[in-house]
Formats: C-alpha cells, sequence, structure tokens
C-alpha cells in the first residue's frame, strides 16, 4: 500500500487476483510490528475469497508469544458483514489463528466450499486469552459450513477451534448434499480452557438440510 505497509484487504485482494496455476494456495502470512495483541477493524466489509490461500496467523510472533494463541483480533465492531468469507472458488483454502469477533452476520462463511480447514481459531465473544469477552460474539452463527469435505478442527492439541459466545448457532452445517465434513477436537460453547460456561445463544451444533 502507500503507507509502506500491506493491510489484510490489500492481501486478499492481492491473493483473489493472483491466478494459483499449478503452485497450489496463495498464502497469506503475518509480521506485524511487537509481540502484543494485534487489533483489525475493518472499516467496511472484507473481500469474499475466491481463490484457494493459506491465511494463517498464527505465522506472527505475536502467536508464539501469547503461548501460542491467537493474537490477532479481527474484529467486526458490528459491521454488518461475515468476518471472512470463502466462496466456492476458495476451495482447497486453510484459515488458523485468528480471533474472529463482533460482525453483525457470522463470523466465518464456507459457501459452498470443498476442502477448506479450519483450525486454531477463536470465533465469538472471546479474547485472545480464550475467555468471554463480553458483547463480542458474532450477530448470527460463529461458523457456517456449506459444502463438501470440509474440517473444522483437528486432533492435535491446538488445531482445535474454540467456537463460543455467538449470537445464533455456533457451527451451523447447512445445505442440500453437503458431506464428508469432519468437525474433531473443538471447543464449543466453553472458554478455551473447556471449564467455563459461554453458551451460543441457540444449538451449539446444528445439521440441516445435509
Amino acid at each position: 500500500g502507500a503507507d509502506g505497509f500491506i493491510s489484510l484487504r490489500e492481501a486478499i485482494t492481492a491473493a483473489n487476483n493472483t491466478a494459483n496455476g499449478g503452485g497450489g494456495a496463495d498464502r497469506i502470512h503475518f509480521n506485524i510490528a511487537g509481540t502484543g495483541n494485534h487489533l483489525i477493524t475493518p472499516a467496511s466489509a472484507l473481500p469474499g475469497l475466491v481463490d484457494a490461500v493459506i491465511l494463517d496467523a498464527s505465522t506472527d510472533d505475536s502467536f508464539a508469544a501469547n503461548g501460542n494463541r491467537p493474537a490477532i483480533v479481527l474484529d467486526g465492531d458490528g459491521l454488518n458483514s461475515d468476518g471472512l468469507w470463502f466462496t466456492n472458488g476458495a476451495s482447497g483454502s486453510l484459515l488458523r489463528g485468528f480471533v474472529i469477533r463482533d460482525f453483525g452476520r457470522g463470523g466465518v462463511y464456507l459457501d459452498n466450499t470443498n476442502n477448506v480447514t479450519v483450525v486454531g481459531n477463536f470465533i465469538g465473544g472471546l479474547d485472545s486469552s480464550g475467555a468471554a469477552a463480553a458483547g463480542e460474539g458474532n450477530g448470527t452463527d460463529g461458523v457456517l459450513v456449506w459444502g463438501d469435505s470440509n474440517t473444522i478442527g483437528g486432533a492435535v492439541p491446538g488445531l482445535g477451534n474454540v467456537i463460543a459466545g455467538n449470537n445464533n448457532i455456533g457451527l451451523n452445517i447447512t445445505g442440500a448434499g453437503s458431506s464428508g465434513i469432519v468437525v474433531r477436537g473443538n471447543y464449543i460453547g466453553t472458554n478455551a480452557a473447556g471449564g467455563g460456561d459461554l453458551g451460543n445463544t441457540n444449538h451449539g451444533i446444528f445439521l440441516s438440510n445435509t
């Protein structure tokens, strides 16, 4: 950008405009000065992801400094949009290492995608320690999944997501034909320690029309 830095919006736009060809997914890594928490508050909806991308906030040194927990906070501040929207063209993507909260719609939307992996994120009314952050839940679902063979969480410690304190459903799996979806190792409706009640307003996990 003109300021000599690359914003998340600029990085997504560049990834969308770069054909992957035979080289695999584009990579968006982070190198923000300082090892404290970093707040990203978009002024308008971020572009939908239309090409495969590895969007990995755990690459910033703040992640390790925060005990290998998310330290980049994507905060919608009530913005009437989803936090991150993966379209069908972004099949094969990976999302890791964010706090995603306070968007007027959902935190993460997998829109008719295949083979998207979502791991190691705090999604909902949470701070970067994984504790409750009052009033910061996303307006609807934490994660909305439509498509085949998407993976939410993992078996290795640290790959599970914390999906809690959202204002509708924590994890909503829907859409005719959605199949092969793996949900593993997540904390849903609790804090990151698993010992505090932080329920989503409606269901923790909801499957419909699959």
